[in-house]
């Protein structure tokens, strides 16, 4: 028996199948979009004029249409909203938080790194207020952090930064401002952001190995992020390895080439990915040949071992594109 499905979903089905193939041509007319979405003119017309509404789209020109009628003509609203994203992680000379915003195509419209200098629950306060005053738009956060929430109850379960262990880290912010939050550990955030400027990539393993800390892995499988049951999934620096992590990057080419091979196989021994990225002040271009031959030894089906020199570039792009996914959720629209 076929099921019916209710006017609600199938129109809300339907505005994200309009509003989809407006983002991705940037514009067009009720026919064109009609076409590519197989809805009627119809339907799409009443959708587009609900999305002009919104602010989602906007009308442009006229198009001549051969001795007809002309047609309207619509784009993308691509400042009808933006995402502001905070990236902190630790460097050789300190703490950093890289903060940018982005319009709902990703394009990055401002960004600014800061030095940390105090890292407590409210230190990210002034960041988020200084990209609200720049761009009122700004509808939704990410943040990006070495750490794990496992949920808004129990709060920050790990970090990097001691300071915020236990804290109830997005909750904070969700009140603090009345905006929806999103939060990835920075491996996650990181293996997003290679996803999306390398979509032909379904499964992958990204490693990150960090100047004086123990590595985190990011798990992207099957077409989505894999955090786990509890958001530590990919938490690797505490497995018995026999690995001073901490003094990895002064260590001789040969330990460090042993090391970052040993957790590359682990990690893709279980995930079985399609690429692995390495990144890190203990990772060379040098050594990736080493890295690559160890775990063709170890693996049944080693992957693609690539080097990311854009560690920060990869977060940022992660993190843009979570916090997007919160504005487009209520039109049931999902980010490629």
């Amino acid at each position: 028996m076929r099921s019916k499905v209710s006017a609600p979903v199938a129109k809300r089905h339907n505005t994200a199948l309009v509003y989809s193939a407006l983002r991705e041509a940037r514009r067009g007319t009720a026919q064109e979009l009609a076409l590519a979405t197989g809805l009627s003119v119809m339907t799409v017309g009443g959708i587009l004029a609900h999305l002009v509404t919104d602010g989602r789209a906007r009308k442009g020109p006229l198009i001549p249409s051969g001795g007809g009628r002309p047609s309207q003509c619509y784009e993308f609203n691509e400042i009808h909203a933006c995402a502001a994203v905070i990236c902190a992680r630790a460097d050789a000379g300190g703490a950093l938080a890289q903060t940018a915003v982005a319009d709902l195509l990703g394009q990055v419209l401002w960004e600014q790194t800061f030095p940390l200098t105090r890292i407590a629950l409210d230190s990210f306060v002034p960041l988020v207020q200084q990209a609200l005053n720049r761009f009122p738009a700004v509808a939704a956060i990410g943040f990006s952090m070495p750490g794990t929430e496992h949920d808004a109850r129990l709060g920050m379960a790990a970090s990097d930064f001691s300071a915020l262990l236990g804290t109830r880290f997005s909750e904070f912010y969700r009140k603090q401002f009345r905006l929806p939050v999103a939060f990835e550990n920075d491996a996650n955030a990181a293996a997003l952001g290679w996803v999306a400027r390398h979509p032909q990539t379904d499964s992958l393993a990204y490693l990150y190995f960090p100047p004086g800390f123990a590595p985190g892995v990011g798990l992207y499988l099957n077409g989505r992020l894999w955090r786990g049951c509890s958001s530590a999934a990919g938490e690797v620096g505490r497995l018995p390895l026999n690995i001073d992590w901490h003094s990895l990057a002064d260590a001789p080419a040969q330990a460090r080439c042993d090391a970052l091979a040993r957790m590359t196989a682990l990690s893709c021994a279980i995930a079985d990915p399609q690429a692995a990225v390495l990144t890190g002040p203990p990772v060379t271009d040098d050594l990736l040949e080493g890295v690559r031959r160890r775990c063709g030894h170890w693996l049944i089906h080693p992957p693609e071992i690539a080097f990311s020199h854009h560690f920060a570039q990869d977060i940022q792009a992660g993190m843009i594109r979570s916090a997007l996914e919160l504005l487009e959720a209520p039109l049931g629209f999902c980010l490629p």
